[in-house]
């Protein structure tokens, strides 16, 4: 997985361009042997690949600024005592959901939901990892917040892919 965010947005605040809008916080939690979680935060300011192989993790950072955290929960851990340990970390963020850990997939661009259905056959024929598939603004209607475009995204096709998938 190559990880680079990389946009040129305008700037909600002023309207300037060129502000990066997007981040990441690449950790992966583990348990290991014993029983315990734990979880690592492994971040550099430039673009890095991410190969999981073997049961093996790698990265390949390609410069900028690393950081490196290891959070470890102790002998008795569980995740949620392990993520906690990183939100503390981060400055107390607000604990997000377990699945939202997971891998996910975005674009901007998606026609309808047949196009989301052959982004999701295309991972599972290549036994690819998916938790977790984002539409961006694509499926309002006119742009509007919490208004389904239910021309090109029917709620009951909709249905049907998580049905599927």
């Amino acid at each position: 997985f190559t990880i680079f965010n990389k946009d040129q947005p305008v700037n909600i605040e002023d309207g300037t361009q060129g502000h990066n809008l997007y981040g990441y916080h690449p950790v992966y939690l583990q348990r290991e042997n014993s029983g315990s979680f734990s979880m690592v935060l492994l971040r550099s300011s430039n673009a890095m690949d991410v190969v999981i192989q073997n049961q093996q993790l790698t990265y390949k950072v390609v410069g900028g600024i690393i950081e490196f955290d290891i959070f470890l929960g102790g002998k008795t851990s569980d995740p949620e005592t392990v993520v906690e340990q990183y939100h503390d970390f981060l400055g107390g963020w607000i604990q997000h959901p377990f699945w939202s850990f997971g891998h996910h997939q975005s674009r901007w661009g998606y026609k309808n939901v047949g196009d989301l259905n052959a982004v999701l056959q295309g991972y599972k024929d290549n036994d690819l990892i998916l938790d977790v598939i984002w539409s961006d603004i694509d499926y309002m209607q006119d742009l509007v917040d919490f208004i389904i475009d239910e021309g090109n995204f029917p709620p009951d096709q909709m249905n049907q892919m998580l049905q599927n998938f």
